[in-house]
């Protein structure tokens, strides 16, 4: 009797609909991350199934839902929603599920978070509402939609930038009518210094140092030298150890100065090592002096760099490899593959910070589906880096620094806040350092330009050389900026 009863327990433990090989059965084989960034919506059903936490993040700080809605699978969105998924779940940088369907332009997806209750008003950490987004894109029926669901058309971001300023800023006009048809309020004021991309265009106004603009965040950086020099001498030795940290950049310093050959990948290495140099040294200052807020931020950054770094190192090769096919069918050696990979987008395919490429979506293709959605700040790097060769390379170091200086400026912000003194003085004196070897690559490169135009003026141009072209190696043209307008040399101050 015994035997039998341990015979039945046995076969209801196996066969039940909660048994044993049911659920070793329903095992899903990828990570509920990894299946909703494929999409892959027999895995999410697996994952549904057993009860997983829909809205618990990944390492990275990003739901399920993120990543479903940022590869714009309506499907994945809708299968998550159904099964409790939380429409308003944020990223670690407060970013809600909507951001990414409105970034991706996933007309269907947005329709699907909105009809589920997301709230088209949420902002970011940096204030950022998914309108401003869809301004910034030229993204009119998204913006249209959120305007429906109640977008608030005079929201300002944390730089006071309406989604009317920031459609017009990134020339957006079609988008800027329905902001008005729907309320928006004048003046739009654009900045004075600054052109649709972002890029300072102008010298600093009078008592100003230097100014700088992120390309992707439009933040204002000011380095003001004799000011930062005091508030680094206000603390014995500072200086001196920020000396010892910057001179460790002089391998950089060359490689930007160099301009013969394509050194992007190395540059790339080099670039981030010295950042990552500077990082450390900021969060041992920051340790020592107690800033509970400014360390993991240190933290953060840090590893947001590295990650940006690989995404800038992918986009490279994937613009290799792309070269390499066309030059090969070119050649006639395509060997049937059909139509030549383009490094150029579709019209209209702009991100929020003007760039125009597909290297950043195959780039995303070939990610790992359980890494972060790439941002709008990776974004506008890799292009950068992509877009730099060396007769470019001035709008290249452009683009870095103005980054460097805008993600420093928010640690220097945040460590001014809760008062930790000694850091705030050593980032401000990092950035000044920064600035400096700046200002000493544009004046080699100007002393470079002008050795070039004497010996081309002495030697006169080669046969079959179009005039203003470099005898050895590619420099540039001199008296040109980097958009290629004579006269005009593009500066921080």
């Amino acid at each position: 009797m015994k035997s039998a009863i341990v015979i039945l327990v046995s076969i209801s433990l196996l066969t039940g609909s909660g048994g044993v090989l049911a659920q070793d059965a329903a095992l899903p084989t990828k990570s509920l991350y990894k299946a909703a960034g494929d999409p892959d919506i027999e895995q999410l059903k697996l994952h549904i199934a057993r009860k997983a936490d829909l809205n618990k993040p990944d390492e990275f700080g990003y739901p399920a839902l993120v990543y479903a809605a940022n590869v714009g699978s309506a499907e994945a969105v809708k299968l998550l929603l159904g099964a409790g998924a939380n429409v308003s779940v944020k990223t670690t940088d407060g970013r809600t599920p909507l951001v990414g369907a409105v970034q991706g332009g996933h007309k269907e997806v947005v329709d699907a978070l909105l009809a589920a209750g997301a709230d088209a008003k949420a902002a970011d950490d940096t204030k950022t509402t998914p309108l401003h987004i869809a301004a910034a894109m030229g993204r009119t029926e998204i913006a249209e939609a959120l305007i429906k669901a109640g977008a608030d058309v005079n929201a300002e971001d944390r730089l006071t930038q309406t989604p009317l300023m920031v459609a017009r800023n990134r020339q957006q006009l079609e988008v800027a009518d329905v902001l008005l048809k729907n309320g928006a309020k004048e003046p739009a004021v654009l900045h004075p210094e600054s052109n649709p991309y972002g890029e300072s265009m102008g010298g600093p106004q009078a008592g100003q140092g230097p100014r700088v603009t992120s390309a992707a965040t439009n933040v204002d950086v000011e380095i003001q030298p004799d000011a930062i020099r005091e508030q680094v001498k206000a603390f014995e030795g500072l200086a001196q150890a920020i000396k010892v940290v910057d001179d460790k950049n002089d391998v950089e310093l060359k490689g930007w100065i160099q301009r013969r050959s394509d050194n992007r990948v190395s540059l790339v290495r080099l670039a981030e090592k010295q950042l990552g140099d500077e990082l450390v040294f900021l969060k041992k200052i920051a340790t020592d002096e107690k800033a509970a807020k400014t360390v993991p931020a240190i933290d953060q950054l840090a590893a947001k760099r590295k990650l940006r770094n690989v995404a800038i190192l992918d986009a490279l090769r994937e613009e290799r490899r792309t070269a390499m096919e066309q030059n090969a069918d070119a050649m006639g050696m395509g060997r049937g593959r059909g139509v030549t990979r383009t490094t150029r987008a579709k019209a209209g395919e702009s991100s929020p910070y003007g760039n125009t490429s597909t290297t950043m979506s195959k780039m995303r293709t070939r990610a790992e589906p359980n890494k972060p959605p790439v941002d709008g700040d990776t974004q506008a790097q890799c292009q950068a880096w992509v877009n730099g060769k060396p007769e470019t390379k001035d709008a290249l170091l452009a683009a870095v620094h103005r980054l460097d200086l805008a993600e420093l400026e928010g640690l220097r912000t945040m460590a001014t806040e809760e008062e930790a003194k000694k850091t705030a003085a050593a980032i401000s004196g990092i950035m000044l350092a920064r600035q400096l070897r700046v200002d000493r690559i544009q004046k080699q490169w100007k002393l470079d330009q002008e050795r070039q135009q004497k010996m081309q003026e002495r030697l006169g141009t080669q046969p079959g050389m179009a005039p203003g072209t470099g005898l050895r190696g590619t420099r540039g043209t001199p008296g040109q900026d980097q958009q290629g307008t004579t006269g005009r040399t593009r500066r921080y101050r």
